[in-house]
């Protein structure tokens, strides 16, 4: 109920560069949105920011006093104090903490949103923009976000500005993680081949890729040859689902019948494609489901000391009981967002 109240009470506030825990808005039309402002607006570059443990960082007087200046019921507002100092388990103890917000906790989600939405979400829009004469554009699901933005020298003094903006919130950008890279239709023209890893801001900012929402982008070209924003699953979401397919199979080859494994894996690889089925990625959802096929067959032959299963058996019991193919399932140049 609470959760659904301050939905009710922020949802008109919000802006619609936030795609996190909000009704009717996903992480693809997130994805969607990169794509079509990359593509079509003047970015040249692309800030990649990290915030260090937000969860965890949250002040819980800054946010009471920004839900005050909404919610007028003193009742509701000790309702969620009480919630926020609801504190952590720590060797099977309750400790209350001062900061933070319970990860998993029904109304963090939008709380986090209503942070942020303060913190950043607002000041991009009615402060930065209003001081910069390029193009700039955030977009932002639930702590993840990117900053798209047309002028380096502006680039450089946002990066420079955005961890004091977000200190003020006793929020930390992650110096390993946050980062400034050229990208865009320029940056696909222009610079070496072999650009330096680290960015020089007083001489050169480096071509690269950034992560986001699981998928790693990157600078390609269409069959025309005109530029476009190619993504695949990032490295390190691959290996997790992979191995989370291994360590399931390898905890019950022996406790479930096999018609239940091949149902349990039908079933990971149908959410690893819906999840990352989208447009330019077939290559990484193709491959993920060779390689689920893979361990599948190395766990079946493990299920006792004596093989099981060749490839031929193990083809001709697919063939009656075939595991889902790999398939685009959403068109991010179609998606309205």
């Amino acid at each position: 109920m609470f959760a659904q109240v301050l939905s009710a009470i922020y949802e008109a506030d919000f802006l619609d560069n936030s795609y996190g825990y909000r009704p009717r808005r996903n992480c693809h039309q997130a994805l969607a949105r990169i794509n079509s402002c990359i593509t079509s607006k003047p970015v040249n570059y692309v800030i990649d920011a990290d915030i260090k443990g937000f969860f965890d960082n949250v002040k819980h007087e800054i946010l009471m006093k920004i839900l005050g200046e909404r919610i007028s019921d003193r009742k509701f507002l000790r309702y969620i104090g009480r919630f926020l100092r609801s504190g952590v388990m720590e060797a099977g103890k309750c400790v209350a903490t001062e900061m933070g917000t319970p990860q998993g906790g029904i109304i963090s989600p939008v709380l986090s949103n209503v942070y942020l939405h303060f913190a950043l979400d607002r000041w991009i829009e009615n402060t930065v923009k209003s001081h910069l004469r390029g193009y700039v554009e955030l977009i932002r699901y639930a702590d993840d976000f990117i900053i798209l933005l047309e002028n380096k020298v502006e680039a450089v003094m946002l990066l420079e500005t955005l961890g004091k903006r977000l200190d003020k919130y006793g929020l930390k950008l992650s110096q390993e993680k946050t980062r400034l890279i050229c990208f865009g239709r320029k940056a696909g023209r222009d610079g070496n081949k072999n650009p330096p890893k680290k960015a020089d801001n007083s001489q050169n900012i480096p071509r690269g890729t950034f992560n986001f929402l699981g998928f790693t982008h990157y600078m390609s070209k269409t069959k025309q040859g005109r530029f476009k924003v190619g993504r695949k699953t990032a490295k390190d979401r691959f290996a997790r689902g992979l191995k989370n397919v291994a360590k399931y199979l390898k905890e019950n080859r022996n406790r479930v019948k096999l018609d239940v494994l091949w149902r349990r894996v039908s079933q990971r690889l149908v959410g690893h494609f819906q999840y990352y089925g989208v447009s330019d990625n077939s290559k990484k959802v193709a491959e993920f489901r060779y390689q689920v096929v893979r361990i599948l067959f190395k766990w079946l032959n493990r299920r006792s000391q004596r093989r099981s299963k060749n490839w031929a058996q193990f083809g001709a019991y697919e063939k009656r009981c075939p595991l889902p193919r790999a398939k685009i399932y959403v068109s991010l140049y179609s998606l309205e967002f």
